[in-house]
């Protein structure tokens, strides 16, 4: 049988290529590097995270905060069924 093209992900790449060449007697032709691939979704992660906190959290923060505030300076009791979603 032979393999033409088969991908591994591993924890400890140089012990796993001495298992695969050595003990299996595979032969390796390319090594990929996947740092490149974990950064972008990190970073596609990044995004997202800000994305929600400006256009999600951030407003509801200071319609609350406002809201607080109106409550405070006219002293009538602050009811949280008031706080807008």
């Amino acid at each position: 049988m032979r393999i033409n093209l088969t991908s591994v992900l591993v924890d400890d790449q140089a012990k796993a290529l001495a298992f695969y060449t050595k003990v299996l007697g595979f032969e390796k032709k390319e090594d990929v590097d996947l740092g490149a691939l974990l950064g972008y979704q990190f970073e596609r992660d990044l995004h997202r995270h800000v994305h929600l906190e400006n256009n999600v959290l951030f407003p509801r923060a200071i319609a609350l905060e406002a809201q607080v505030s109106r409550k405070l300076h006219c002293e009538a009791p602050l009811d949280a069924r008031e706080v807008e979603r």
